[in-house]
């Protein structure tokens, strides 16, 4: 007898899908060094990362900016970090109900909105020798 060694035929392949976890947002790693000289040396990297729709039906893609930068201050003054900038895109859809969802002549009943902001992110560290007086 034949029997059951379960399904191999031509529907036997099912999309599998995987996923994965992703940070996403504004990440800042700030390490100080306090000199001999009582100032302190930073080393900065701050990073933005975004999830988007892939033009495809790929799922979503990743976006990553970052900046680093070394920089020596004295204790209590004012670092200033620029140059990531956050673009956001948006599209919309109105028009009359039914007739702007026809092919072809659709697009003759409804309009169709893209915009797009830029704004450019500073962060502003400030750092401090904090001193034990005992």
């Amino acid at each position: 007898g034949g029997g059951g060694g379960g399904g191999g035929g031509a529907g036997g392949n099912i999309p599998q899908a995987t996923v994965q976890l992703q940070e996403t947002g504004i990440k800042l790693d700030v390490t100080p060094h306090v000199t001999a000289g009582n100032n302190i040396l930073l080393d900065l990297r701050a990073e933005r990362s975004a999830a988007e729709l892939a033009q495809s039906d790929a799922g979503f893609i990743f976006r990553t900016q970052e900046a680093e930068s070394r920089v020596l201050v004295e204790d209590g003054e004012t670092v200033v970090i620029a140059g990531l900038t956050i673009s956001e895109r948006t599209e919309s859809r109105s028009g009359i109900p039914l007739l702007m969802s026809l092919p072809v002549v659709g697009r003759l009943f409804r309009v169709t909105r893209e915009q797009e902001i830029q704004r450019d992110l500073i962060i502003l560290v400030t750092p401090q020798i904090v001193r034990n007086d005992g």
